[in-house]
């Protein structure tokens, strides 16, 4: 799969389908996107975009990724710590609880 790189620990790749492991490395935030042309029909596109702008986006480290990203809660790497390690306490601070049922 031919890749372009952003950053070489973020990637975009493009395949002819998804497959699992892009998930999985979507998931675990080693790829930035898999571009997959056709994935989509037209009318099924467009409403996906229009859809976008209805979204809250955030800034990102303008070095990794230039453009403006949609975000669902905080990002672990926001809560790193100099030598690479997670900082628990505001992490999960950070976030909301969870509620289940009606």
């Amino acid at each position: 799969m031919p890749a372009i790189t952003l950053d070489p620990l973020f990637t975009v790749v493009d395949a002819p389908v998804f497959t699992d492991r892009h998930l999985a490395n979507l998931a675990a935030g080693t790829v930035a996107a898999v571009r997959v042309p056709g994935f989509l029909d037209l009318p099924s596109c467009e409403a996906a975009f229009a859809a976008l702008d209805r979204l809250p986006t955030a800034g990102y480290d303008p070095e990794r990724v230039p453009t403006p990203i949609v975000r669902f809660g905080p990002a672990l790497n926001d809560f790193r710590t100099a030598g690479g390690h997670l900082d628990e306490g505001p992490y999960w601070a950070t976030g909301s609880p969870v509620t289940s049922g009606p």
